[in-house]
């Protein structure tokens, strides 16, 4: 008798396991295939950047629209949540390399006008691009160590969303990847 209960014990552990190893595995799948976490830890190598024709908003012959995503004070009191950015729109000179001009603006920062609003930086001004590239919707991109200065708790997550969704503006990025002076280990880069 004790014997049957204990087999229907370790059967019934051994159902809830197994929903629980599918049922994480499938949420896990899902929150990989949102557009909204987009960093994928396999490396493409591109050997020439395709970043032209990215569906930027234009607004003239000459200059174009993007959106850039900053960390907002008076939106985010205190910082309570380190994934809260938020969206600011910025005229830039018409590039074909629009996706690192992007990056450009998000490394400067707020404008003295947007910083009346709240608006801080998430990566540190110093910051370089050692190289961007897309192949089939891969956007890779390579910062210099000066993007993990001055970390704090929140640090890490709030410079890859203000990436990630700044990224996202561009219709042919499908997955982002970033690395730090070639370190493309997400579990080595951007930590506290």
């Amino acid at each position: 008798m004790n014997k049957n209960k204990g087999i229907a014990t370790i059967a019934i552990l051994g159902i809830i396991l197994g929903a629980l190893i599918i049922g994480g595995g499938a949420y896990y799948l899902g929150l990989n295939n949102r557009k909204e976490n987009m960093i994928d830890n396999n490396f493409v190598k591109n050997n020439d950047s395709q970043l032209d024709n990215l569906n930027p908003s234009v607004k003239s012959n000459e200059e174009i629209e993007i959106t850039l995503y900053f960390g907002n004070e008076i939106k985010n009191p205190g910082s309570y949540d380190c994934s809260l950015v938020y969206p600011v729109k910025r005229t830039i000179p018409k590039t074909e390399a629009v996706a690192r001009a992007s990056l450009e603006e998000l490394i400067k920062g707020p404008t003295k006008e947007e910083e009346k609003l709240g608006y801080y930086g998430t990566l540190p001004a110093e910051t370089k691009i050692n190289s961007i590239n897309i192949k089939d919707g891969v956007l890779s991109i390579d910062f210099s160590k000066e993007i993990e200065n001055n970390f704090a708790s929140c640090s890490g997550n709030y410079r890859l969303t203000s990436i990630t969704k700044t990224m996202n503006q561009f219709s042919s990025v499908k997955y982002i990847r970033l690395a730090v002076n070639g370190n493309w280990n997400r579990d080595e880069i951007l930590q506290p």
